[in-house]
């Protein structure tokens, strides 16, 4: 390998690590909006699919591809599409609120009081504290987070 192609595949490499792709995008949503347990999952499901595609790339992907441009073809119009319909999703979901990323209750009581919520007599600042940090965080499950980001990472053109 000559200096200047070292040198190019340097550049690229860095350029492909600092550019968040759409698993890691994915990653920063789940983590965001859901937490740092629930975006495990989805972390396990971007490992599995990337050992997947090295798997695909030692076991001779490359050769088939070369043989049959089209196939390359077909992969990206389905992973753009892929990504394209989950953009959609997120996009009618709407903007995640950063307002209160706290996953501490004890943040969200202060919240509540700074707030100055005047609900029933015996109201405390606990139940409000619960239904906020529930109301604020879309559940989902862990094998649906897996699937999710295990299909960004095999369709990601």
């Amino acid at each position: 390998m000559t200096f200047e192609i070292w040198i190019a595949f340097v550049f690229a490499a860095s350029a492909n690590i600092l550019a968040p792709g759409p698993a890691i995008v994915l990653a920063i949503r789940n983590g965001l909006s859901l937490g740092m347990q629930k975006t495990i999952y989805s972390t396990l499901g971007n490992v599995v699919a990337i050992g997947c595609v090295g798997l695909a790339v030692t076991f001779g992907l490359g050769a088939i591809i070369s043989a049959e441009p089209k196939i390359l073809s077909v992969l990206r119009i389905m992973g753009g599409s892929y990504l394209l319909w989950l953009a959609w999703q997120n996009w009618q979901r709407g903007m995640i609120s950063l307002d209160h990323l706290s996953e501490d209750t004890n943040d969200i009581k202060d919240d509540a009081e700074d707030l100055n919520y005047s609900g029933n007599a015996g109201t405390d600042t606990d139940s409000i504290a619960t239904s906020f940090k529930s109301s604020r965080q879309t559940q989902r499950s862990a094998p649906y987070l897996f699937r999710q980001s295990l299909l960004v990472g095999l369709t990601n053109p």
